[in-house]
């Protein structure tokens, strides 16, 4: 097992303390259950809401959340952190849970 939480569940069936977050098994991040976050499971890339998931999928796949722009060639997408860890958000939004943004 890579971390304490994926042991844990292998273990006892769930994710363990601290209760209420959810958590990837592939990059080990943890999010809060219920939330309006979004986790893509091909990049592990997380995201403030399925909108801004869904602005990097494309018909073929995903692509980096960093490479996503608009016709006019500005970032669709914007760097940010919160408690448990990086997160990306649609550009002109700022989510209550967000912590401070990453330049």
């Amino acid at each position: 097992m890579s971390c304490r939480r994926c042991a844990h569940a292998a273990k006892e069936g769930w994710w363990g303390p601290p209760s209420g977050l959810t958590h990837c098994r592939r990059c080990h991040r943890d999010w809060p259950l219920g939330s309006r976050q979004a986790h893509c499971v091909t990049c592990c890339a997380h995201f403030s809401t399925p909108r801004a998931c869904d602005v990097h999928l494309t018909l073929m796949g995903c692509r980096p959340p960093a490479g996503c722009r608009d016709k006019s060639g500005q970032s669709r997408l914007v760097l940010g952190e919160d408690n448990h860890g990086a997160i990306w958000r649609l550009a002109g939004t700022k989510p209550a849970h967000w912590d401070k943004e990453v330049a």
